[in-house]
């Protein structure tokens, strides 16, 4: 016997041909069959190979995604469990391919449905508990991003505390952190910052007891540095400077050429800037300087934003022959980088007119130097 899902019926099934009828008859018995019920998976179990063949490698996303749920629907009729379980995890990641943006309630039934045939087979002992909780695990995780992308927050905190609750206290400490950081961001975006910090808290201690300068450490430190700097009080402004400060520590391990590090750098200098801590700022962004040309390019984005961070806190300073210079060379990369009609270049451009204009500068003669190097 096979079992259909009235929630979404497989994709791709095909329609046999009853001979000895006339195609008026064949149509009128199609189109009342097809509204009557939705179209059953026909697949022959024994025959279909449980590896990917030059056809299935040909298929886009969504039909693929539609043949594996029908074979998977297959063979737990057929009880051939393992072969199941392989296909459900694929029906998992298809999903994602499958449906992206765009179709996110079909990717949730998806999700929903390899749910339901799992615990089919978890009560027809197809499966033992150890692999149920596994598949468990990566459906609850793709439920609740998706349903933080559909604006669900509510929904998506419930399948994380599912997730929290498969792993228990001798899951995988790397998938609790990461169960705990999407929980931390689902808070976040509702502007609950206590209950992210608690999250990323959480996930700090597993990180740090696992590998005290590992990646993990640098990445939540960060978040939990961002969220702090977030918040109103001056107990989280200490708590952001301790926690970037900790962050880039532990980023050292993976070279001051990594991206992520020189973000959280710049981030970090953003936060020194706004609360006053100037000479600092300055000293760690001439520092990226050389590896932000180094990953970026000289003639990029990152290195102008640099130079005019660099060139606004000397201006303020009053040393406005060096802020000028620098200025003007980050004028001429934002030239480059963005065009000479874009408005960050247009408000560069005004602020080196004015400082041209300056006593300092316009009695001094141009010379070449480089800027803030």
């Amino acid at each position: 016997m096979t079992r259909t899902y009235p929630t979404q019926p497989c994709r791709g099934a095909t329609k046999r041909k009853r001979p000895g009828k006339d195609k008026s008859t064949e149509s009128t018995e199609s189109n009342a069959t097809t509204e009557e019920s939705p179209p059953v998976c026909e697949l022959d179990v024994e025959s279909t190979p449980h590896t990917h063949t030059g056809r299935e490698r040909m298929m886009p996303p969504d039909e693929k995604l539609g043949y594996f749920e029908c074979r998977a629907q297959a063979m737990a009729d057929n009880q051939q469990f393992d072969a199941c379980i392989s296909d459900l995890v694929r029906c998992v990641a298809l999903a994602k391919l499958a449906h992206g943006d765009r179709h996110l309630k079909e990717a949730e039934s998806s999700y929903l449905i390899a749910g339901q045939i799992l615990e089919e087979l978890y009560e027809q002992d197809g499966v033992v508990q150890e692999e149920k909780n596994k598949t468990e695990l990566k459906i609850s995780t793709a439920l609740s991003r998706l349903y933080q992308r559909r604006g669900r927050p509510e929904e998506a905190l419930a399948q994380c505390e599912k997730s929290l609750q498969l792993l228990g206290d001798g899951g995988d400490p790397g998938e609790t952190c990461s169960v705990y950081r999407d929980m931390a961001a689902i808070e976040q975006s509702r502007g609950s910052l206590d209950r992210a910090i608690e999250h990323l808290t959480k996930a700090h201690a597993i990180a740090v007891s696992q590998s005290p300068g590992g990646p993990d450490r640098a990445h939540i430190s960060y978040s939990l540095a961002m969220v702090h700097s977030s918040a109103a009080g001056p107990h989280h402004n200490e708590s952001a400077a301790h926690y970037f400060e900790e962050s880039l520590g532990a980023f050292k391990d993976t070279g001051p050429q990594d991206p992520t590090f020189l973000k959280a750098q710049d981030d970090y200098c953003h936060f020194l800037l706004i609360n006053g801590k100037k000479e600092r700022c300055v000293e760690l962004q001439k520092a990226s300087l050389a590896p932000k040309r180094c990953v970026f390019g000289e003639w990029s984005a990152e290195v102008s934003d640099s130079l005019q961070l660099i060139g606004g806190v000397e201006m303020t300073q009053g040393r406005i022959i060096q802020a000028h210079r620098t200025l003007r060379k980050c004028l001429e990369i934002q030239s480059i980088a963005y065009g000479p009609q874009h408005k960050k270049t247009k408000d560069t451009q005004k602020t080196v007119d004015m400082l041209a204009r300056a006593p300092e500068v316009e009695n001094r003669p141009l010379r070449q130097s480089p800027a803030a190097s």
